[in-house]
Order: C-alpha cells, then structure tokens, then sequence
C-alpha cells in the first residue's frame, strides 16, 4: 500500500524560501530570563503556547504545528501513529483529527486517527484513564498489538524509523 508521509523540516524550509504561506510559521516561544544564586537562567516557556482550534498547549503544541495548520483540503483522510497508551503526543493527534473533524465541510467524509500500542493491561482495557480515556472520547480508534508485533513493526520498545511499516496497510492508501 502507499503511505502519504510528511518532511516537514523541508515543507517549512521551502515555506519560508518561497514566501508561501501553506505551512504558517509561528512565533517560537517566549523565553524568560532570570538570576539565581547569581546565575543568569533561560527559560523556554513552552506552556504559553496554545493551538487555535485543537487548544493543544506546551511542547505538544511547538512539535504539533504544522499539522494543526494544514488546511482541510491538505489533512490526510487517516493520521496512524504508535507509542504507548498513555502518550502525550496521542492525545495531541487525537484533539487534532477532532478539530479537523469539526471544521470539516458538510458531506466530507470524518477524518480518522489510528493508534498502534502494546496490549492494554487488563485494568487499563476495562477502565481507560488519563490521556487513553481523552484519546478515546475524541475519536481515537486504537490497535492492540503483541509485544514482539510491535516491535516488528516498529524497530524496539524505544521507537523506531519514521518511515511506515511495511507490514502495515494503510487504512486509506494514499491518504493516510
């Protein structure tokens, strides 16, 4: 199957050198500058960041850019991302598929967001909590997976390539 995948250190790039507003770039954030015991601190100040619509804030919201930015027309059908089941990031793409979904046009298919994990422990799988609990409530449809077919598909326990699995298909070809 064919994946759709995003450069988006090039899509930003090539944004900025050709004066094309597709990717908006944003401000960075602020950081603040204070003494201690006679030590000059920075500090980045991440948690005054907030995505307009999908209301992300933090880190999430300076990694998740990009992606909040894209334009109905340009989000793909299908977001797939794997980790674990109580993923930050997860629920970050979660929010993001959701707010898509609620400005999508009248009659355009919803847009999907499939999450690959390790099996659920048995409390968690009968009482979702957290950010699995939030993921789910927005839409998230997550896959289950062994240990060692995660790992297969996904280099360790410690992540691995960019790049699409190729054992996986993709739930939409093309658009996911």
């Amino acid at each position: 199957g064919n994946w759709r995948t995003y450069d988006w250190t090039s899509a930003v790039s090539s944004s900025k050198s050709q004066g094309n507003s597709t990717l908006p770039l944003h401000k960075p954030s602020p950081v603040d500058v204070m003494v201690v015991q006679d030590r000059m601190i920075y500090v980045k100040r991440d948690d005054q960041l907030r995505l307009q619509g999908s209301q992300i804030s933090g880190n999430k919201a300076r990694k998740m850019f990009a992606l909040n930015q894209l334009s109905s027309d340009e989000f793909p059908q299908c977001v797939v991302s794997y980790g674990g089941p109580q993923s930050n990031a997860m629920l970050a793409l979660a929010a993001i598929v959701h707010f898509q979904n609620q400005t999508r046009p009248t009659g355009a298919p919803p847009r999907r967001f499939v999450y690959y994990t390790k099996k659920l422990p048995k409390f968690l799988r009968k009482n979702p909590s957290g950010n699995l609990f939030r993921a789910q409530t927005l839409g998230m449809e997550m896959v289950e997976l062994l240990r060692q077919e995660y790992n297969d598909l996904f280099g360790s326990d410690w992540g691995g390539s960019g790049e699409p699995p190729l054992a996986i298909e993709p739930p939409v070809p093309e658009e996911s």
